[in-house]
């Protein structure tokens, strides 16, 4: 039984390692700077809908842009995320994207330095996902009015 564990064990670690950094599905593309979403999104915006019902958030996003930002206290890394939108501005919800070949994807969690998707709520102005030191956090604006959420999936 023992063997058997550590073959199930063995197998699934080679399975990770050797997987992709990113899924296979384009999100978008850089055109030469200008960033356009290319997919329907439909997945992610079922996604990102049954994460904020679990979150008793009640928004719908409904503006999707892919964004890129900088890591100030991390010699200025740069990073692509998508972002989503509520029509009020108060909801935020973004996850990581990795630029190859003029194409971004969705990030593989287990590949990311920084995983998860994060939730910013309380305000039109203010209140952006953000990264610092590697980790998602919601920029000020609105004090306390500004909460987030960090939610780390696995498929």
């Amino acid at each position: 039984m023992k063997k058997i564990i550590f073959l199930f064990f063995a197998i699934v670690l080679f399975f990770f390692s050797s997987s992709a950094q990113h899924t296979n599905e384009i999100v978008g593309i850089n055109d030469n700077g200008v960033f356009k979403i290319t997919s329907s999104l439909d997945k992610i915006k079922s996604d990102w809908a049954a994460l904020l019902k679990s979150q008793q958030n009640e928004a719908t996003l409904d503006r999707f842009q892919i964004l890129q930002g900088k890591d100030s206290l991390s010699n200025n890394r740069v990073f692509y995320y998508l972002l989503g939108e509520s029509k009020s501005h108060k909801t935020k919800v973004a996850t990581l994207l990795m630029l190859e070949g003029g194409n971004f994807y969705l990030q593989q969690e287990k590949a990311a330095s920084l995983s998860g998707t994060i939730t910013c709520t309380g305000c039109a102005n203010g209140c952006n996902p953000k990264i610092s030191r590697g980790k998602w956090y919601c920029d000020a604006g609105c004090g306390k009015l500004c909460t987030k959420s960090v939610t780390v999936t696995t498929d």
